[in-house]
């Protein structure tokens, strides 16, 4: 049986070269296996572009130089991202590609900045004829997600919920954790609480089924926005057409994230901001399509999420080849969402041990930081998916409780389960990772994916089951940082930047405004050093509100110590600016630290 199984998938993927090599390679093998067979109903695929509709590389500079950026998000980019502030994945499909693309049949469903595509409802002779269109770079299959989520478990006292040996807090809580104690107790999130770190200001954002926020626990949430990607409205609690468990899941992750009930539940982040995506559908299969992930994920940096949440994971139409970092659609995604300032942690899934090693995308991918899920006593769990990646990476990066989780029922408002999977010990770590950019407002998602697990308890000796192991929130937070007590955090000792002055700048009087910086000897981001003759890498850069380029002020090399330049109010053209707010960030080396300013012309 296992040889003719082969014999008849080779000969399938002779057809579905065959296929492919006629339309110019533009067809990934899943779609050539589509073309191949008899069927003639419509599938799902993604229309990738090769440009965005530009004539030159000038045109397409042009371009990204008109994107704006929402106050939030470019705050975000200007501080935990190292590059420039916009590039091509920030630009929109160009019009007149969806519209040839509509012209043939195919029906366009959603479109993709990060990805320059499209994803459409299309028939075996549409994919053909859109496959010979010169602005289509590849055509491949939307693929679906997989959750696989214990049912959830009544609250019954006899079932042990951990010890709590692991880590002992310095002190007694303040707060009542009634029996929610020991998931936070486990990954040090206690002595935070009791300085009085609860995430306020940091905005998450949830990928989920949907939320129940009506549960005591939540409704004390500062919701910043929320958008249901499967209706198309404002609401991601049960609508009319759901099933009825369709939120359920979701809010069992937003609970264990941000619950508060003194005495019930508390979560590690209860007092940060939410963005609240409702991207999975809960059909008899529980599948949802990748592109809702990718849409909610732009839509939260859009935002200006400095986090995603989300516990989903593809591996259906994917082989463990596949999972190498590059290839998954939502995998690369999340690791543009990185690059543009959003650390990403998701489920590293609940499959164990597969036919390949358990980790299933996104988890998979280098800035995406995956979780695994341990017993309360921090004992690995026996369907915690394992690494490594194809690549041969060590994966899930770092685990959380994920076993015996105290959250919020879905269906009753003063209820509380205990569920189990990655899924739970994902916005645990979330949770712990708001407190930590809470005090690290300069960290980037590779200095956040660094410090969880360089403080973690396998951190020594790091393995493909429990990663870098169980998160010690608490030494995370405080590696480097200021703040435990209340004050707010110093910027990282690599660069210093100062307030200019004057402020307001009102160039008809004074000139010019003057911007004071320290270029520190080490390297802020983990692990980094200075060249070996001290000389740092050193860039001050103008922005406008919209993240829009104004100007270079500054670009070269220092060594350590104290500076200042000058500014005048003259943009990169020679033009003065008009009156408003500006940005100014100052990068040394791997570190980018910003400030604002009020410019008045009279």
């Amino acid at each position: 049986m296992r040889i003719a199984a082969l014999v008849l998938a080779a000969s399938v993927f002779l057809a579905a070269t065959s296929v492919a090599g006629s339309v110019n390679g533009k067809l990934s093998p899943t779609v050539g296996e589509y073309l191949a067979s008899s069927t003639q109903e419509p599938i799902k695929i993604w229309v990738y572009f090769k440009d965005h509709g530009e004539r030159d590389a000038s045109e397409l500079d042009a371009m990204v130089s008109r994107v704006t950026l929402t106050d939030r998000a470019l705050q975000r980019r200007l501080n935990r991202t190292r590059g420039p502030l916009t590039d091509v994945r920030d630009l929109h499909i160009h019009p007149s590609y969806l519209q040839e693309l509509r012209e043939i049949g195919c029906r366009v469903k959603h479109t993709s900045k990060y990805l320059n595509a499209a994803s459409a409802i299309a028939t075996p002779d549409q994919i053909r004829a859109a496959s010979r269109l010169s602005f289509v770079r590849k055509i491949d299959r939307v693929q679906t997600a997989r959750r696989e989520l214990p049912p959830a478990i009544k609250e019954d006292p006899a079932q042990p919920n951990g010890t709590g040996d692991r880590f002992r807090t310095p002190s007694v809580p303040t707060l009542d954790y009634g029996d929610s104690f020991n998931q936070l107790d486990l990954i040090n999130v206690i002595p935070l609480h009791d300085a009085n770190v609860f995430g306020e200001g940091v905005l998450v954002a949830m990928l989920d089924t949907g939320f129940n926020r009506s549960h005591e626990s939540l409704i004390h949430l500062d919701i910043v926005a929320e958008w249901d990607f499967i209706n198309h409205d404002p609401v991601t609690k049960n609508e009319p057409g759901d099933p009825s468990w369709q939120h359920n899941h979701g809010t069992y992750t937003l609970s264990a994230l941000a619950g508060y009930a003194p005495g019930s539940l508390i979560g590690p982040a209860w007092a940060a901001s939410f963005v609240l995506g409702k991207t999975e559908r809960v059909d008899v299969e529980i599948q949802q399509e990748e592109d809702d992930y990718v849409r909610g994920l732009e839509w939260a940096d859009s935002i200006g999420a400095v986090i995603v949440s989300s516990s989903l994971g593809y591996y259906d139409w994917y082989t463990y080849e596949d999972l190498d970092g590059n290839t998954a659609v939502t995998t690369i995604a999340g690791d543009i969402a990185a690059a543009k300032g959003v650390a990403v942690i998701t489920a590293a899934g609940n499959e164990g041990p597969l036919p390949w090693p358990g980790i299933i995308a996104p988890s998979d991918g280098d800035s995406v930081i995956a979780v695994g899920a341990v017993d309360g006593d921090g004992v690995i769990a026996s369907f915690s998916s394992h690494g490594p990646s194809y690549d041969g990476r060590i994966k899930p990066d770092v685990c959380a409780q994920g076993v015996l989780v105290r959250c919020a029922s879905p269906s009753d408002s003063l209820g509380y389960l205990l569920t189990n999977g990655t899924s739970l010990a994902t916005p645990l770590v979330a949770g712990a990772a708001a407190l930590s950019l809470k005090m690290h407002p300069y960290w980037s998602p590779i200095d956040l994916r660094d410090a969880l697990r360089a403080s973690a308890d396998h951190a020594g000796t790091p393995d493909n089951e429990y990663g870098w192991g169980v998160i010690d929130s608490y030494q995370t937070a405080l590696n480097g940082a200021s703040g435990a007590e209340g004050e707010p955090a110093r910027p990282p000792a690599a660069a210093t930047l100062f307030q200019n002055s004057p402020n307001p700048f009102i160039p008809s009087l004074t000139g010019e405004t003057s911007i004071r910086y320290l270029v520190g000897s080490t390297s802020a981001t983990l692990g980094g050093a200075p060249a070996p003759d001290g000389v740092r890498d050193v860039k001050i850069v103008f922005y406008d509100v919209a993240g829009r380029l104004v100007r270079v002020l500054f670009d070269g090399e220092r060594l350590p110590g104290g500076y200042t330049e000058h500014w005048d109010g003259i943009d990169h053209r020679g033009v003065a600016v008009a009156s408003g707010v500006y940005y100014y960030r100052l990068s040394v080396g791997g570190t980018s630290v910003s400030k604002k300013l009020v410019l008045i012309r009279r």
